[in-house]
């Protein structure tokens, strides 16, 4: 027998994108997805997110936009091989749980945020979004993007950067005269590619610095729906870290105990 759901006046589409960006407060907002799904479920949502229990799994948000990388990443060949995986992730992970409108969020779904750091944001952006939309075998009707002030962006990705990659290791003297202004393509271009990619999509912008869990709810599922979500109490929201702190966690980035 069908499910009956509430009433809810949020976006009459059947499927969401939600495309991060990084550092944009988009972990918070999925761990509050995750911790709210009985109560989406009820207003007939589906939220589907890489930081979920099934997270590491095959079948997880996470490697499907892996797979939408790979597919970026490789010639014709590799392309329909990648795709193929990525389209078999999806109907696992959508015909688990159906429901009346389907949120997926993942900021990895834009790509990476840079190949070279001093060259601009997401220069894959485009061809994921392609890609993706060739994967979901229909259009969203809607997509949900966060930017952040150039300078504190950058200079919060590069401190991920620092932390994370292995590889990479520049001198303090690289960290004290980096310009965190200094990129060839921003956020517009962003913008335009995931129009490019995904003409049909109505596409809704919010600012990282205007309350990007709390308007994002809002707009995801109604001022109704995201009145009766639990927000998880202290939860940080990325800053940006000093080049002091940046430097400090170079230096024991090789101390497993750090």
């Amino acid at each position: 027998m069908p499910v009956a759901h509430k009433q809810s006046t949020a976006w009459p589409y059947s499927l969401g994108l939600h495309l991060g960006a990084h550092r944009t407060a988009t972990t918070t907002l999925q761990t509050t997805l995750d911790e709210n799904e009985a109560a989406l479920g009820e207003h007939g949502f589906r939220v589907l997110t890489p930081t979920s229990k099934a997270r590491r799994k095959e079948f997880s948000v996470r490697n499907f936009s892996n797979q939408i990388l790979r597919c970026c990443s490789r010639g014709v060949v590799g392309k329909l091989k990648y795709r193929r995986k990525a389209a078999n992730i999806l109907r696992e992970l959508v015909g688990a749980t159906p429901r009346d409108r389907l949120l997926i969020s993942d900021e990895n779904l834009l790509g990476p945020i840079y190949e070279h750091f001093d060259q601009g944001i997401y220069p894959k952006s485009r061809c994921c979004l392609v890609e993706t939309g060739r994967s979901l075998g229909r259009v969203p009707g809607v997509a949900f993007l966060t930017v952040r002030d150039y300078a504190s962006f950058f200079q919060s990705a590069y401190a991920m950067l620092a932390l994370y990659d292995p590889n990479f290791f520049p001198s303090e003297d690289e960290v004290a005269r980096h310009d965190w202004t200094s990129f060839s393509r921003g956020w517009d271009a962003v913008v335009s590619d995931i129009r490019r990619a995904l003409p049909q999509t109505l596409l809704l912008v919010a600012l990282f610095e205007d309350d990007p869990v709390g308007k994002n709810l809002q707009a995801m599922f109604g001022k109704e729906a995201s009145r009766e979500l639990e927000i998880p109490e202290n939860k940080r929201i990325n800053t940006a870290p000093t080049r002091e702190a940046i430097e400090h966690a170079l230096s024991n980035k090789q101390d497993e105990a750090y």
